[in-house]
């Protein structure tokens, strides 16, 4: 269960920057995490904590030795340890932070997108290590994540990219044919 609780505002360490969160995503993890899927698993944050993993903001306040960002600025972050997003301030370390303030995006589609579009570039750069001129596959291009797989991998330079999709609702049975389907 959620609870509404007042926390001191943080300030930012050396090489952090605080964050006013203006939009938090609510991830599949996070919902998996307050159900109690995860519990005591070990790197995954245990009640009581603040969820939380994506947020878009301004930044609030820079910390010791943090250059390339000012007061103010519109940015997105992605936590490195799962919570601290539902916050009205956030601390992220430099390294988490992204500008979008040079670009006309909503930080609504920000907090959703940009996080699955960091994930899909590290995957297809270090998990795999994709090559310019390569094909690449993607099975559930239409998901979540697998949404953002497709022009991230063009943007590396794959020759062709290819998408899987099931067309079939999950939780249909024989009984209730698919409405787009003839008599």
């Amino acid at each position: 269960m959620l609870t509404v609780t007042d926390l001191p505002d943080p300030t930012p360490g050396p090489g952090q920057i605080a964050i006013d969160v203006t939009h938090a995503a609510v991830g599949l993890i996070d919902v998996y995490i307050r159900q109690g899927l995860f519990k005591d698993a070990p790197g995954l944050p245990q009640p009581p904590y603040v969820p939380g993993l994506e947020v878009a903001g301004t930044v609030r306040a820079l910390g010791e030795g943090v250059t390339g960002f000012t007061v103010g600025e519109k940015v997105v972050s992605l936590s490195a340890h799962g919570a601290g997003g539902y916050a009205s301030v956030y601390v992220s370390d430099k390294a988490r932070v992204v500008s979008t303030q040079d670009y006309d995006i909503d930080p609504a589609l920000a907090v959703a997108v940009v996080p699955n579009a960091l994930m899909a570039h590290i995957a297809l750069t270090r998990a795999i290590s994709m090559s310019a001129g390569e094909s690449v596959l993607i099975h559930g291009a239409l998901g979540g994540l697998a949404a953002a797989f497709p022009g991230i991998a063009r943007q590396l330079g794959a020759y062709r990219v290819v998408g899987t999709v099931r067309f079939e609702p999950h939780n249909r049975g024989p009984h209730r044919p698919h409405p787009m389907s003839g008599p």
